[in-house]
């Protein structure tokens, strides 16, 4: 996922003139900042769990380590995706015309994947669900006569796709 939004983020700052900040315009090359620091958070809970700590303490000789355990450190790895998905997609237009929204749906999907608990999932794309309804109904309406049943439909739609992929992922866990 991080690959992704790197490539995204590339592409997306090609989007910015250098006088965009002078023009009044959208500037999108600070989206490496928060790629960046997401990157460095995310590995750093994954390397200083007692799994990956294994690998790296015959380092540091006589040194004992109880770090975090595997379980929390995915919590922290989801939660903040989840936040720097929003910040990204809000930043870059809303729930609409952003072109980081698939990953909204991308990230409880990774976690059923990784099996974590139904709780977590459960958890997980309720809070997606909410940031992405409130980054909808924030974003400029669409070219239509009734912009407003257009957002409803649209918002629906995603929402009950992922509440269905979740459920069928759930059930049909081995």
């Amino acid at each position: 996922m991080v690959a992704i939004l790197f490539i995204g983020g590339g592409i997306l700052s090609g989007a910015s003139t250098r006088n965009a900040w002078w023009k009044g315009e959208r500037v999108y090359r600070a989206i490496w900042w928060e790629l960046l620091v997401l990157l460095l958070v995310t590995a750093g809970a994954l390397v200083f769990t007692v799994t990956m700590s294994s690998v790296w303490s015959p380092l540091f000789h006589g040194t004992s380590f109880s770090g975090l355990s595997d379980g929390r450190a995915l919590l922290i790895v989801f939660v903040l995706d989840i936040v720097v998905v929003t910040r990204l997609v809000y930043s870059t237009g809303g729930s609409i015309g952003s072109p980081f929204q698939p990953l909204f749906f991308f990230i409880p999907t990774i976690a059923l994947l990784l099996r974590e608990s139904v709780l977590r999932i459960v958890i997980y794309s309720l809070l997606i669900s909410v940031a992405f309804l409130v980054l909808l109904y924030r974003s400029a309406p669409p070219p239509s006569e009734r912009p407003g049943r257009v957002k409803q439909a649209y918002g629906f739609v995603t929402v009950a796709c992922l509440a269905l992929t979740m459920l069928v992922g759930v059930l049909t866990r081995t």
